[in-house]
């Protein structure tokens, strides 16, 4: 399950890192670093916390095993598509989340460039 996490946020950063870097003038150069450095920290936070998620959704896996026979408890815990699931699942809130906030910062300095120039 790790070396899925792993693969799936190198891939996102080196994409992300080789898009950045690609022949933008300074400005870009510093905002598209800024965007990186942004999705590196949702993928860093959302690692922990999808694992501690899929633990406090337990009882939910276990409904959702009785329920409708998917196997998703085994003899050590949840499966590791429930770690996925949760996974993908912070990795799109904190995105949209992160996408949000940047957008309510461009406004915010577009708006106190425009008042003092």
């Amino acid at each position: 399950m790790s070396l899925l996490f792993s693969a799936l946020g190198l891939a996102l950063v080196g994409l992300a890192a080789a898009w950045a870097l690609t022949g933008a003038q300074p400005l870009r150069k510093r905002l598209a670093l800024r965007n990186l450095v942004l999705l590196v920290a949702v993928l860093l936070t959302s690692v922990p916390l999808s694992v501690v998620l899929t633990l406090f959704l337990l009882p939910f896996w276990r409904w959702l095993e009785a329920t409708y026979g998917i196997e998703s408890i085994g003899h050590s815990g949840p499966a590791e598509w429930c770690y996925v699931v949760t996974f993908l699942a912070c990795l799109v809130t904190l995105g949209w989340g992160g996408i949000l906030a940047a957008r309510r910062r461009k406004k915010r300095e577009k708006g106190v460039r425009n008042l003092f120039s």
